[in-house]
């Protein structure tokens, strides 16, 4: 698989890890409806960690994308009601500046 999904037993965390092997424009989506799916299991607030520091660096495209499919929609994660709060993990400086305009 090239991202997992779990929810931490012993804090309220969701966290997804895109791995070294997730193709952005291959596996979003799927990821995404996965994080939602665990999201709506949720019976509080949690906090959404997405850790995607194995990935390469995103392409222009790739973050466009990605800011409209979290951010945008009636089914996007992160505006989902039971995310407390999002950190995204990156060494990427264009997710960097993206999550900002976030």
């Amino acid at each position: 698989m090239t991202y997992t999904i779990e929810r931490l037993d012993d804090m309220p965390v969701a966290l997804g890890v895109w791995h070294q092997d997730f193709d952005f424009m291959r596996d979003s989506r799927a990821y995404s409806a996965d994080m939602r799916t665990l999201l709506d299991q949720q019976e509080s607030p949690v906090f959404y960690v997405l850790d995607m520091s194995a990935y390469k660096t995103m392409s222009l495209e790739e973050l466009i994308d990605a800011s409209n499919l979290a951010a945008r929609g009636k089914n996007a994660n992160f505006h989902h009601p039971m995310v407390r709060q999002i950190l995204l993990i990156s060494t990427d400086k264009g997710v960097e500046i993206s999550a900002q305009g976030l």
